[in-house]
């Protein structure tokens, strides 16, 4: 079971968790790529990448929309507002933060998914509720519209990145944001294809 002594020891580099990240991606397009031909939810596309974040996570806990700091509700540091995170990787009862992530996607305004932008640099840059920011933070922005996957090649995940200098501390400069895209492997063995069309 993961907890707070083990966790705290194991902060990844912002080297580190780009690969963690990269490889989780190449796995949900290997065997969930549908979910984006069918615009399946946000929620739907966290679950997934969940799972495959946590199983190169040993020693932390991978949550879909949790809402808790400790025991009482999850707020945003600049007004207040009670917060879901779509995927939240921490050490639960403790104020131990590792990597907060949202996720949108291409179906929105530009102008929705700037707001999402800072609202996410926000996550490593000030407080939630009473306790520390999340050493790196993420926007993940899915490709669901027909033209972005009917593209020669392979159709690409943006990534909004934001690193807390300063990860484990209870203080830290600034964030550094950087910005990169994954490329969506498209594998015509995809485990999703397979699947029985009996329903769903």
């Amino acid at each position: 079971m993961p907890s707070s002594k083990n966790a705290s020891s194991r902060y990844c580099s912002p080297a580190e968790i780009h690969r963690i990240i990269r490889e989780s991606i190449n796995d949900f397009s290997l065997f969930d790529f549908n979910l984006l031909h069918v615009n399946a939810s946000e929620m739907s596309i966290a679950h997934r990448l969940a799972i495959y974040i946590e199983r190169r996570l040993p020693g932390w806990h991978v949550d879909c929309e949790y809402n808790r700091d400790l025991t009482i509700p999850k707020t945003r540091g600049s007004d207040k507002r009670k917060i879901r995170l779509d995927i939240n990787v921490h050490c639960r009862g403790s104020a131990i933060n590792l990597l907060a992530i949202e996720i949108k996607k291409t179906k929105h305004r530009k102008s929705v998914i700037e707001a999402e932008r800072i609202r996410v640099r926000e996550l490593s840059a000030l407080w939630t509720s009473n306790l520390p920011h999340y050493c790196h933070s993420l926007l993940l922005v899915f490709p669901v519209k027909k033209r972005e996957l009917a593209v020669q090649g392979d159709p690409e995940v943006s990534c909004h990145w934001f690193h807390r200098r300063g990860c484990g501390a209870s203080e830290g400069g600034e964030p550094f944001e950087t910005a990169k895209a994954i490329k969506l492997k498209r594998d015509k063995k995809s485990r999703d294809k397979k699947c029985l069309k009996s329903g769903g």
